[in-house]
């Protein structure tokens, strides 16, 4: 949010400090529409992450956990600063993790499938 200091108008107010904090929170916690762009403008990609773990209790049983978010490849960081947390919150034990990372912007390949179909 950007204020500029140009004069208000008569009966409006500038929002306190808190109100504008509170906001800069919320917009931090839930990004809006143009947040996945920004990231992809910043060379970030789309990362599918495969989780398997197993309780302690029950460690016959394994269990997937699947997430996506937005990383940079090839070190991951936001993905390392999460198995780090799992690992020292989290009672499960890692099994495996799997990632899948693609970039969502650049010149897309083509490969030809072997038929050509005539559009009219």
């Amino acid at each position: 949010m950007i204020y500029c200091r140009s004069p208000q108008p008569q009966g409006s107010r500038r929002p306190d400090r808190a109100t504008t904090r509170r906001r800069r929170v919320f917009e931090s916690r839930h990004p809006g529409p143009h947040d996945d762009f920004r990231r992809q403008l910043l060379g970030q990609g789309l990362s599918t992450v495969e989780i398997s773990y197993y309780l302690p209790d029950y460690p016959s049983l394994l269990q997937v956990f699947i997430w996506q978010l937005y990383d940079e490849a090839p070190h991951f960081p936001q993905l390392r600063r999460f198995l780090d947390h799992w690992r020292r919150e989290v009672e499960a034990v890692l099994h495996s993790v799997r990632v899948a990372h693609d970039i969502k912007l650049g010149p897309r390949q083509w490969q030809r499938q072997g038929e050509v179909f005539t559009l009219q």
